[in-house]
C-alpha cells in the first residue's frame, strides 16, 4: 500500500545515512521511499533529486571500478570457457544429461575441464526476490540496477529495472498481492508466469497434458529466448524435473491458500486443474529450488529463490567439483578442480561440505532435509575438516588479495587455478582447499563488484 508518510520516513533515514558516507544504505532507503511514495508526490520528486546526489557520490567509485574493471574485462571473464551448445547457448557444448539408477538424471562432461572453466551461465526460468531485497533488485527479472529502479505506480512491493519489466504481465497479476512467504511467492510466480506464456488456463492445461516426461532441456531448441515457442519449450523442460512430496503438511496448506487467492478459475474443472498444477509446482520446487545469495559468506541468508531447467540436474557432493556463483540474475557454474571427460558434475547443496561439517552432521542433515545418504568420496573416505587437513608446505600462507581491484582478483584467481591443477595429485590437502575456497570468494567478489 502506498503511503507518503512511510516514504518520508525512509527519505529522512536515507539523508542521514548519506551524510555519514553510507551511500549504499542511503540508496536502498531512497528506493524504499520510491516504493511507498505516490506518483508525482513531493516525496517522490524529492527522492528522485536525492538519488541524483547519490549518482555523484558513486561517480568517483564508479570511475575507480571502471579503471579496475572495464565492461569488456568483466564480460570477457564471465563467459563460457568452451563453445556453446548450438541449441542452448547458455551451456557449454561439452555437457550432457545422463541417467542411471543411483543418481537419476545428472550432468556429465564429454571433455576434460580445468579449474576455472565456466560451463553454464543459466538465468533461472522461475525466480523471485526476497522481501529484504525489494529495494535493490527488479521484482520481475531480479537484475540489480539500484540507481535507476522504477517504482510500481500502484503497489509498494515492487521496483523494476526497465519499462519492459514494469509493464510485464507477471506484475500486473501480482500487483498488490506479492506474498511474503517464499514458498507461496514462488508458487504464485510459477503460476502467473505460466499464464503469461500460455495465455490462459486452457492453454496451460494443453501444454501440461502434452509434455513428455522423458525429455530434458537437452531435447529443446532455446536459441531465441524471447520467442514465445521457446518459452513454452523452457516450460516443458522444467515440467520434466524430479518431484518430491513437500516436507510437511503445512506446505500443502500454503498451496491451498495460493489456490484460493488466485483469481483465474471460474468452473470446478478449472479449479481442479489449478490444484493439480500447483501441486506439481510445489513438488518440483521442494527438490529443485536454488537460493540467490550474492555473497560467498557461509551464513549469508537466501536473498532470492529460483528453479532452473538445467542446473536442477546437478548432483550433490560434499566434495563438489563445481562452484555455483551468483552473478546478477544468473547462476554461473565453474570448475573447482580438474574434471576428467565422462565424470559427473556436482555441486554442494546448501553449502554443507566436508571442510566445515563433520561426516555425522552431514549425514544427519542430508537425510533429514533431502532424504538421501550422500555417496561422495568425502563421505566414503571420511575426509578430515579443513583445520585437520594434511599440509604440503608448513610455510604456506593464504595469498592476500585486493578485493577492490578486478584485475588483481583475476590474476590471483588464475594463479590459484594453476596451483590446484599442478598439485591435484596431493588432494585433499590444506593448501588446495584453501585456494579453492579463496577462488569461490574471488568469483563472488568479481561477479558482484560493480556498485549498481
Amino acid at each position: 500500500m502506498k503511503s507518503n508518510k512511510v516514504a518520508q520516513n525512509y527519505s529522512e533515514k536515507a539523508s542521514d545515512l548519506l551524510a555519514v558516507g553510507k551511500n549504499s544504505d542511503a540508496l536502498k532507503n531512497y528506493n524504499n521511499c520510491l516504493r511507498f511514495a505516490t506518483t508525482e508526490s513531493a516525496e517522490s520528486l524529492e527522492v528522485m533529486a536525492a538519488r541524483g546526489k547519490v549518482y555523484s557520490k558513486f561517480g568517483t567509485l564508479k570511475a575507480s571500478v571502471d579503471n579496475n574493471c572495464s565492461v569488456d574485462s568483466f564480460d570477457n571473464f564471465f563467459k563460457l570457457s568452451h563453445p556453446p551448445n548450438p541449441k542452448i547457448p547458455f551451456i557449454a557444448d561439452c555437457l550432457e544429461v545422463k541417467e542411471n539408477d543411483v543418481y537419476g538424471r545428472f550432468i556429465a562432461t564429454k571433455k576434460d575441464l580445468a579449474p576455472g572453466d565456466i560451463v553454464i551461465m543459466e538465468e533461472p526460468f522461475y525466480k523471485i526476490i526476497s522481501p529484504s531485497e525489494r529495494n535493490s533488485r527488479c521484482a520481475v527479472c531480479l537484475k540489480q540496477n539500484m540507481l535507476n529502479l522504477i517504482p510500481c505506480e500502484k503497489c509498494s512491493t515492487a521496483l523494476f529495472c526497465s519499462k519492459k519489466c514494469a509493464t510485464s504481465k507477471i506484475h500486473e497479476y501480482e500487483c498488490g498481492k506479492m506474498e511474503e512467504n517464499f514458498e507461496k511467492a514462488l508458487l504464485q510466480r510459477m503460476f502467473y508466469q505460466s499464464i503469461q506464456i500460455c495465455g490462459d488456463l486452457n492453454g496451460l492445461e494443453k501444454l501440461m497434458n502434452n509434455h513428455d516426461p522423458k525429455k530434458t532441456i537437452m531435447n529443446f531448441d532455446l536459441n531465441d529466448p524471447d520467442n514465445n515457442k521457446n518459452l513454452k519449450n523452457r516450460m516443458l523442460a522444467t515440467m520434466t524435473l524430479a518431484e518430491r512430496e513437500p516436507w510437511s503438511s503445512e506446505a500443502y496448506a500454503k498451496y491451498e491458500l495460493v489456490t484460493r487467492d488466485l483469481e483465474q478459475t471460474k468452473t470446478e474443472d478449472e479449479r481442479h486443474f489449478l490444484r493439480k498444477y500447483l501441486v506439481h509446482c510445489m513438488k518440483s520446487m521442494t527438490v529443485n529450488f536454488f537460493h540467490f545469495f550474492w555473497s560467498s559468506e557461509e551464513d549469508s541468508p537466501g536473498k532470492g529463490y529460483a528453479i532452473c531447467s538445467l542446473a536442477a540436474y546437478f548432483a550433490h557432493s560434499c566434495d563438489p567439483n563445481i562452484d555455483k556463483i551468483d552473478v546478477d540474475n544468473k547462476f554461473v557454474f565453474v570448475a573447482r578442480k580438474p574434471i576428467k571427460a565422462g565424470e559427473q558434475l556436482s555441486i554442494c547443496y546448501d553449502r554443507y561440505n566436508y571442510l566445515t561439517h563433520s561426516l555425522s552432521d552431514r549425514k544427519e542433515y542430508f537425510n533429514r532435509v533431502y532424504t538421501f545418504d550422500c555417496l561422495c568420496t568425502a563421505c566414503a573416505k571420511n575426509y578430515p575438516l579443513l583445520k585437520d587437513m594434511p599440509r604440503l608446505d608448513d610455510n604456506f600462507i593464504e595469498p592476500k588479495v585486493n578485493f577492490n581491484s578486478f584485475e588483481h582478483m583475476k590474476q590471483q584467481y588464475k594463479e590459484n587455478c594453476k596451483y590446484i591443477s599442478d598439485n591435484i595429485t596431493s588432494y585433499p590437502s590444506y593448501e588446495i582447499c584453501i585456494l579453492m575456497n579463496q577462488n569461490n570468494r574471488l568469483l563472488y567478489a568479481m561477479g558482484n563488484l560493480l556498485p549498481f
